[in-house]
């Protein structure tokens, strides 16, 4: 609520734009960020979430 979209840009005028997500080597969390990691790409809710946004997994 609350926001409007003043205009939209088509797909084909610029390239995708890529949000990488990745576990850092030196992390002190390394297992709950890869759960956290596997989860926004696998789970089906999560997928759900995404796409209700406009994004895609890949």
């Amino acid at each position: 609520g609350g926001i409007e979209t003043a205009f939209t840009v088509p797909a084909d005028a610029h390239k995708a734009i890529l949000y990488p997500g990745a576990v850092l080597k030196d992390s002190k969390n390394a297992e709950v960020a890869a759960d956290f990691l596997d989860f926004c790409l696998t789970d089906p809710e999560a997928l759900k979430i995404w796409s209700e946004f406009g994004f895609e997994v890949i």
